[in-house]
């Protein structure tokens, strides 16, 4: 067996007469073709160490959802095509342990890898105009790129991490870390108040929307979404000094915005 690598130019017309030369058609995971297509529009396709593997006679035997991207994107990308595996190989590929955002953190030598990944679905959803308790389809490469333009998601989740012994249940470390970060790009010295008698609890009058959040949170159930939704009402009555805080409910209101 001789195996042999480079690094070619794939074409919209290459990628599709290597699909039409397919040694199995797998299932199709749309969610990492519109994550690949996606890099390519945007331009932040790289070259690595995966793409398209090919036997001998020029049969592929991965690089399916690659090719599909560049078919649906319309543009040619520079990509690794190993040829000369043997057709036994295709029982055993993609067997490996799936890469999280977590993985993807931690490569960076970023403390508090898993809290900091899971704040990054909010500041996707952000992006991408999504609402905030919305699905979230962020590939490997979006978390990436969140990460470098948004340093400071490291500083919340450390806060996070340091006191989520005090805070307990009341809410999950990305909703926490997320709505730490988005406080203090509004107005850092309210948010550091903010969360820090959120955190405490001290000095906190009977009508205070802070403590009406701590106690409501430890009063019932609660997902995500009103964890969240709770803390944005809180803090905008927090920040603007305007308004009524009440707990929030899905059932009865829309998701609320943050007011800066």
């Amino acid at each position: 067996m001789h195996v042999t690598s480079s690094i070619i130019t794939l074409t919209p017309a290459k990628a599709q007469r290597l699909l039409d030369n397919m040694v199995c058609n797998r299932k199709l995971d749309i969610q990492k073709v519109e994550d690949y297509t996606r890099a390519i529009k945007d331009g932040r396709w790289q070259v690595s160490g995966q793409g398209i593997i090919l036997t001998q006679d020029g049969r592929m035997l991965d690089g399916q959802h690659r090719c599909q991207a560049v078919i649906r994107s319309g543009q040619s990308i520079q990509i690794l095509e190993v040829r000369g595996v043997q057709l036994s190989a295709f029982d055993v590929m993609d067997d490996g342990k799936k890469r999280s955002a977590a993985d993807v953190v931690g490569l960076r030598g970023i403390a508090n890898a898993k809290t900091t990944a899971s704040i990054l679905p909010y500041l996707w959803r952000e992006k991408h105009g999504v609402a905030l308790n919305g699905w979230a389809r962020m590939s490997l490469r979006e978390a990436s790129q969140l990460i470098d333009q948004n340093t400071d998601v490291a500083v919340s989740a450390h806060w996070v991490v340091g006191n989520k012994g005090r805070i307990g249940k009341r809410a999950c470390g990305g909703v926490l870390g997320y709505a730490h970060w988005k406080a203090g790009r509004i107005n850092i010295f309210n948010r550091d108040e903010f969360f820090a008698r959120f955190s405490d609890g001290v000095g906190l009058g009977a009508n205070s929307p802070i403590l009406r959040l701590r106690e409501g949170l430890l009063a019932a159930e609660h997902n995500p979404a009103t964890e969240l939704g709770s803390i944005i009402l809180a803090w905008n009555k927090y920040h603007t000094g305007t308004g009524r805080f009440c707990m929030y409910d899905s059932s009865k209101m829309d998701f609320p915005a943050w007011s800066v």
